[in-house]
């Protein structure tokens, strides 16, 4: 599903960085995420507590902490 969306809207940064998260292209994934914290205010783009929106938040989180992003 994350990839069929990727092919209907590849510059959505959203969809891109999950998509390449579910991939092995480690590079091209920590790339997408960079463009991601940098273009979003993550609390804002994820701002409710729906698990879904937990769970991406966390994930993104995480990755950024992880790769020394900031």
């Amino acid at each position: 599903m994350l990839k069929n969306a990727y092919i209907k809207n590849p510059t959505n940064l959203i969809t891109k960085t999950l998509y390449l998260g579910s991939t092995s292209n480690i590079q091209e994934y920590i790339l997408a995420i960079r463009e991601t914290v940098e273009k979003y205010d993550l609390n804002q783009l994820f701002k409710d507590s729906t698990a879904i929106e937990v769970y991406f938040k966390e994930v993104i989180f995480n990755i950024k902490n992880i790769v020394k992003l900031e």
